[in-house]
Parts: C-alpha cells; sequence; structure tokens
C-alpha cells in the first residue's frame, strides 16, 4: 500500500513540475516577444534618428561646398586664373 501511495506522490510531483515548466517556459516566451517588441521600437527609432542625421548633415555639408567654390572662384579672380 505504500508504494502505492509513493508512486502517486511520485506521479503528483512530476505533474507539479511539468506544470511549473510550463509555466516558466510561458513566462520566458513573453518576455522574449517583450523584449523583440522593445528591440524592434528603439531599431525603428535609431533609424530614423539616422536618417534625420544624414539629411541634417548633407544639407550642412552642400552649403560648406557652395561656399567653398565661392571662396576658390574669387581666389582664381585674384590671382588672376
Amino acid at each position: 500500500m505504500e508504494l502505492k501511495a509513493n508512486r502517486q506522490e511520485l506521479k503528483e510531483t512530476r505533474g507539479d513540475i511539468r506544470d511549473s515548466r510550463d509555466a516558466i517556459v510561458g513566462e520566458i516566451r513573453s518576455s522574449r516577444d517583450a523584449i523583440v517588441g522593445e528591440v524592434s521600437d528603439a531599431r525603428d527609432s535609431i533609424v530614423g534618428e539616422i536618417g534625420e542625421l544624414r539629411a541634417d548633415l548633407k544639407e550642412s555639408i552642400q552649403d560648406r561646398l557652395i561656399r567653398i567654390e565661392s571662396d576658390v572662384s574669387q581666389i582664381k579672380a585674384k590671382v588672376g586664373l
């Protein structure tokens, strides 16, 4: 009789362990999904910021290039080239 009770207790313990494992796996999956979402949002934000930075730099570089070309033209005119 005691052996039967031990087997039943072992089955219940295994069931409890299985339920705990399934709950842990569910929590891990949920956490993973949340992290993936946050990383995706952060990536999108970074890509947007880089795009804006590139546009700002492009405009600044174009302005500087125009000024450099003007300065070179003035120098050439003074030198007689």
